[in-house]
């Protein structure tokens, strides 16, 4: 067994290169070839903290009390690659093709916070690309999350409606009751086509209100503001008998839905 103390220049960052992997004697890193499985997850090949016990983190009474436990900060540099190539921050995949286990669920990540007393802002994850040039040009796509559901040539099956690309699920009494799955906002001087487009002939019907057999639908299809505020319209139509018009684009061309103060 080789010990190593310091190999990052900080007094007292010890570890030691054990067989099967490395042990992080200061710290609580342990990394070993075999993992199993048990029912309170002892064993695990990276910890900081553990699932069972959390690790304290003191905030003191001072200013700009931030910590990023696990850092990676890359910079590229060189020359452009001879072809189509991938820098990737982080890198996971897991496979499961060998048995048949249909009690086994399986995730990338499982990430959580829980909140027991008053906080500024929570977010289990935040993302952010910022181009930092007048003039930059992009041969692909931009997207802050991208996501594919590749049912590939296979048959699959799932329950009911249980096969989607994203679950938005809002759980609990207290939940607020302005509260909302997805919200889009294009900040003040921003001119954009639209907050969601649907795309792919192959899709029935670009909204679906309730589940795929129509239960537990929403009260209402939509929620627009008072009219007299876009994209609402006060004011009869010809016959008299319209309270007012909601503003649509069909083409590049404005149209008008009209909407009756009852059903009737």
């Amino acid at each position: 067994m080789a010990t190593y103390t310091g190999l990052d220049g900080i007094a007292g960052n010890a570890f030691v290169i054990v067989a099967g992997g490395i042990d992080l004697t200061a710290g609580e890193v342990v990394t070993q070839t075999l993992l199993v499985p048990d029912s309170t997850r002892t064993d695990r090949a990276f910890s900081v903290g553990t699932r069972v016990t959390e690790k304290d983190v003191t905030i003191g009474a001072g200013s700009n009390q931030n910590l990023d436990p696990l850092q990676l900060n890359l910079n590229i540099i060189g020359v452009n690659p001879g072809n189509s190539s991938t820098i990737n921050g982080s890198y996971k995949l897991i496979t499961h093709d060998t048995q048949a286990m249909a009690n086994i669920r399986l995730k990338c990540s499982d990430w959580s916070v829980s909140v027991g007393v008053n906080v500024q802002d929570v977010y289990v994850s935040q993302g952010q690309i910022d181009f930092t040039a007048g003039s930059i040009t992009v041969g692909g796509e931009v997207a802050v999350l991208g996501l594919v559901l590749n049912g590939g040539g296979s048959s699959v099956t799932a329950t009911g409606d249980a096969y989607r690309v994203i679950n938005c699920t809002l759980r609990g009494s207290g939940t607020p009751a302005e509260a909302h799955g997805i919200m889009v906002n294009a900040e003040g001087g921003l001119a954009v086509s639209e907050g969601i487009r649907c795309i792919g002939t192959g899709m029935d019907a670009a909204i679906r209100c309730g589940t795929g057999e129509y239960t537990q639908s929403p009260v209402n299809f939509a929620a627009f503001p008072t009219a007299g505020t876009q994209p609402v319209s006060s004011g009869a139509d010809a016959s008299g008998d319209v309270e007012g018009s909601i503003a649509i684009r069909v083409g590049t061309v404005v149209k008008y839905l009209h909407f009756w103060p009852n059903a009737s």
